[in-house]
């Protein structure tokens, strides 16, 4: 709901994932901070077929990023 996400694949295996971006002023405006905590402390706890697997997160300067697991 407050983020987008992009189709983006691996530059050398060509391995598929799914780019989740935040904006951090989005972050601050709707105060969402725990929650972003929440759910990236939830999802690399979590291993289960049914459920998308986080791969990693990155932030910069404007933006939080999840690397998901890419499910077509």
């Amino acid at each position: 709901m407050f983020g987008s996400v992009f189709l983006c694949a691996h530059n050398t295996k060509g391995t598929l994932y799914a780019l989740k971006s935040v904006s951090r002023v989005k972050v601050n405006k709707f105060q969402i901070h725990e929650n972003l905590v929440a759910e990236r402390e939830l999802l690399l706890r979590l291993d289960h077929p049914m459920i998308m697997r986080l791969v990693k997160t990155f932030k910069d300067e404007a933006r939080v990023y999840y690397l998901l697991e890419y499910i077509h």
